[in-house]
């Protein structure tokens, strides 16, 4: 984890998984962020937290280090799977060589930026993902976000 922004877990809270701060994507991530923040700040959202991942993963279990992250993406793969979405292609399982030893690994490639929104500690939702159409990660904050709008139109009446 980098960053948390908020501090209530007990509610609606987020989770960024980035693969890189590089600048090719640092934009669209900066939007992301601030989207974030205003949704923090308008008390629709209680708290984000902000983790980096590498493009791939390997799931072997003498690298403890990616062990967290293959239950992560497990976790994402039961809720697509009870809600009738794909995570794919965003999320991949493939496999790779070494090119020392020539063995291969099994791997899951990883999305350059990734939603997932918990209801305490119940995931409910992961972007990106499919469900007929590609649901984005700027989808899945315009979803977040609806609710605010829907009780401010309300409020106004």
């Amino acid at each position: 984890m980098i960053a948390t922004h908020g501090t209530e877990r007990s509610r609606t809270h987020a989770v960024v998984y980035l693969r890189s701060l590089a600048p090719s994507v640092v934009d669209e991530t900066r939007e992301h962020l601030s989207r974030l923040d205003r949704l923090v700040e308008a008390g629709t959202l209680d708290a984000y937290e902000v983790e980096l991942w590498g493009d791939a993963i390997s799931c072997d279990p003498t690298y403890p280090a990616g062990r967290r992250l293959c239950e992560t993406v497990e976790r994402f793969e039961r809720w697509a799977d009870r809600q009738d979405r794909s995570l794919e292609p965003a999320f991949s399982r493939g496999q790779v060589c070494s090119l020392v030893s020539e063995e291969t690994h099994d791997v899951i490639r990883l999305p350059m930026v990734c939603l997932a929104v918990y209801e305490g500690e119940r995931l409910a939702a992961v972007y990106p993902h499919r469900d007929g159409s590609t649901r984005t990660v700027a989808d899945g904050l315009d979803e977040i976000d609806q609710p605010a709008k829907s009780k401010a139109v309300v409020g106004e009446n």
